[in-house]
């Protein structure tokens, strides 16, 4: 087990007080089926460079997450702006950025909330990224997203919204 694994692991262990089981891959309205659909229509979208639609984008993420995304941002002079983050594909990914959808795989799951891997490869290089799914009012919603490297969806905006 690799270190996301464990960290993913052991989130879903605290988040549901118990071991989940692993889920059934291709069971109609798995938490694998609904993120391997959502990276599809993204990375085509992407790719395509069309424009997201802003409430669809939100949509996806849980209630926390959007409230964390779209809290005022605080200026900071001594931070450079980039590399870019995109908040599904991590950073450095700007558009016309080639994205190819790999693998995505199910690590975890319980009834309200799965550990998932994505696969994808940008600029020919593959890229992992652990993202853990919750289900609110009766969907599946992505609530953190673990890119290469030590960054995180919410470790972003908590950083960049001063509210650590």
């Amino acid at each position: 087990m690799n270190r996301r694994q464990f960290v993913l692991a052991a989130i879903l262990l605290a988040a549901t007080g118990g071991v989940g089981a692993p889920a059934v891959a291709g069971k109609p309205g798995s938490p694998e089926d609904f993120l391997r659909d959502l990276y599809a229509r993204e990375t085509e979208r992407h790719n395509n460079r069309r424009a997201p639609d802003n409430d669809a984008f939100y949509a996806m993420f849980s209630r926390e997450v959007r409230e964390l995304m779209q809290a005022p941002r605080l200026p900071n002079p001594t931070e450079p702006v980039g590399p870019i983050l995109h908040a599904l594909f991590g950073r450095g990914v700007l558009p016309g950025t080639q994205v190819i959808l790999g693998d995505v795989r199910t690590t975890r799951s319980a009834d309200r909330i799965a550990v998932l891997e994505v696969t994808l490869t940008v600029r020919g290089q593959s890229r992992d990224l652990g993202v853990i799914l919750v289900r609110q009012d009766g969907a599946w919603k992505i609530h953190e997203i673990e890119y290469d490297g030590p960054d995180t969806l919410t470790a972003h905006y908590r950083r960049i919204t001063g509210r650590q």
